[in-house]
């Protein structure tokens, strides 16, 4: 039996309360069932989709991937030709189909479309499209003209802004829709705007769009089932938008360039007002946050978000620095604020980690320095064996030439024994420059100096402003966040290795239990 597929198409969103598309599917499945057709009900397909622009037709898209796909599929039943065929795009993809065995039926028009189709038909069929394609082109331009002049009388022909909604009255047979008719304007979306304004334009440094995005949800003035979707782009678009001013752009037939028109809908400001908010956007540096001591050097260990620095200025005229999770992903229901101080307090306990006794760091510092003055002992008298080995190599490829010379080696062992020579030499060279570069008191004297900042943070840190204790804490720490009110950090190496032994109290380490034992290398 073969198989066969439906498409029943509507081009108006207005005609989905209709019957049309179950009329399409009612007259495919009774085409299938007259010519014995199997049909599965996987394969009807019905939507609503425009026809005339073929790179908005995802749904006919799909229904041709799965043609392409599933080669057991022979026939394709459509109503008629302009439920089909609108554009000479999508007109060659139905013919490469059928081309490779499939059959189109128009079963309104009683036409069927096989591979050996005679070329008048699709002579007619290339007619027929062109002039469903130009009707199509023309009914929008002719659409476009009517939503101009809607314009131009002062009333949107488009859906409401944010804030606003199409008002239709119920006995309109569109009246579900959500474009169209008279914009209203809601009573909490004039309370929205005005408090984005004022957030914008009242204070002297001009809020971010993040930072009028949190206070407005933090404010309650989002509506619920606008809280998930209200981001800091829809809060520029919004502050943006000229409609909140009473007027708004069109787009005109003759001219592909945006017009400006005087709405009749009600304004929430005066266009005087909206030039001075688009000011702030202009102005260099007008949307700048101000920087506290922290900002963007710590992370909420929650939802890994920056924590920012968000000041509050009481009445009093008291300054607080405060800090908080950005909440850019939406992590808090409730954000939690803590002040510069308390941090820096926190962060400071990294010295307490790190405080080690005087005499204590002394006694580490002698023993490293003992340890280190038998190492460097050890590598003088290595690189000096080294040198004595080269030495003795000096007069060797003399030796071996004056043997080639007494005919006591023939030429291939002459060259054998001076390679040997020459690579031996310069594995000697390589050791005693290693030896002598490890001869370095550096690194000893860095450790020293880590021991006494260690001995010495909790009383650098007391005496230091909080700009400075920011510097040095960078220094002693990596990572740090914040969780709710308590801070976390990690130490950077090596201070982590000293707050282990700190906190063990076993810094004495073990003697070496493969100690290196100098073996003079046979010279040959």
């Amino acid at each position: 039996m073969i198989k066969a597929a439906i498409i029943g198409r509507i081009s108006d969103e207005n005609q989905e309360d209709g019957f049309s598309l179950d009329a399409q599917i009612r007259g495919g499945r009774e085409h299938c069932k007259l010519k014995n057709f199997s049909l599965a009900p996987e394969h009807e397909f019905a939507f609503q989709e425009t026809a005339s622009k073929s790179q908005q037709r995802k749904k006919f898209d799909k229904v041709f991937e799965l043609l392409w796909s599933d080669r057991s599929i022979k026939v394709l039943v459509v109503e008629k030709r302009d439920r089909l065929l609108r554009n000479h795009v999508d007109r060659e993809k139905v013919k490469s189909w059928v081309l490779l065995g499939g059959e189109v039926h128009f079963y309104k028009e009683g036409k069927i479309l096989p591979k050996y189709s005679d070329p008048s038909e699709w002579l007619v069929d290339g007619i027929m499209t062109s002039v469903n394609e130009y009707a199509s082109m023309n009914i929008g331009r002719e659409v476009i003209k009517g939503m101009v002049e809607k314009a131009r009388q002062g009333w949107f022909p488009g859906r409401a802004w944010f804030g606003y909604y199409n008002y239709l009255p119920p006995e309109r047979k569109d009246a579900k829709r959500r474009r169209g008719g008279e914009i209203r304007l809601h009573p909490w979306g004039r309370t929205l705007y005005l408090r984005m304004f004022e957030l914008r334009t009242k204070a002297d440094v001009p809020a971010s769009l993040n930072e009028i995005k949190l206070t407005v949800l933090e404010e309650g003035l989002v509506p619920p089932e606008h809280q998930r979707t209200f981001s800091k782009s829809l809060v520029e678009k919004i502050l943006k938008q000229p409609a909140y001013a009473g007027k708004f752009y069109c787009r005109t037939v003759e001219s592909s360039e945006l017009i400006l028109f005087d709405g009749k809908h009600e304004a929430v400001i005066t266009w005087t007002e909206w030039e001075h908010l688009q000011e702030t956007f202009n102005r260099r540096g007008a949307n700048r946050k101000k920087k506290g001591l922290l900002s963007s050097k710590m992370k909420c260990a929650e939802c890994g978000c920056v924590i920012t620095y968000d000041p509050k200025d009481k009445k009093s005229g008291l300054h607080y620095d405060y800090y908080r999770c950005s909440n850019g992903k939406g992590f808090h229901p409730k954000l939690i604020y803590i002040s510069q101080v308390k941090i820096l307090k926190q962060l400071s306990s990294a010295a307490d980690l790190l405080a080690i006794p005087i005499d204590w760091a002394k006694q580490i510092s002698d023993s490293m320095r003992a340890t280190h003055d038998i190492t460097m002992r050890a590598k003088r008298e290595q690189a000096e064996c080294y040198k004595s080995q080269l030495k003795a190599l000096e007069g060797r490829e003399d030796e071996v030439y004056d043997d080639f010379k007494n005919k006591l080696l023939d030429e291939d062992g002459y060259k054998r024994q001076l390679e040997r020579v020459r690579k031996t030499r310069a594995e000697l060279s390589d050791l005693v420059f290693k030896a002598q570069e490890e001869i370095d008191n550096a690194y000893i004297d860095t450790a020293e100096e880590i021991l006494e900042l260690c001995s010495r943070a909790k009383s650098l840190l007391e005496k230091q402003n909080p700009h400075e204790q920011v510097k040095f804490l960078e220094q002693l720490l990596s990572n740090p966040r914040l969780r709710g009110p308590s801070v976390e950090f990690d130490l950077r190496s090596p201070f982590d290795v000293v707050a282990k032994m700190r906190e063990s109290g076993n810094w004495r380490s073990q003697g070496d239990l493969n100690p290196c034992i100098l073996r003079e290398r046979e010279v040959s």
